[in-house]
């Protein structure tokens, strides 16, 4: 009953190979995350941008 060496090494490979696309579909989804909170960040400082400028707008208004 006992498996032959080259069984559990297969096995192990299998798993490796697993493991491996697993990580691969990891790093890219972190990949994208970071993305997303480039491009968050980008837009929270365009409308930072904007409302400093109607600030300033506002200001010389005196209001």
């Amino acid at each position: 009953m006992s498996r032959k060496y080259s069984e559990i090494r297969k096995d192990e490979n299998d798993c490796l190979i697993k493991i491996s696309r697993q990580l691969d579909k990891l790093r890219s989804l972190t990949l994208e995350a970071g993305d997303a909170l480039k491009f968050n960040d980008e837009l929270t400082n365009k409308t930072y941008e904007k409302i400093l400028k109607v600030q300033r707008k506002v200001n010389e208004l005196g209001i």
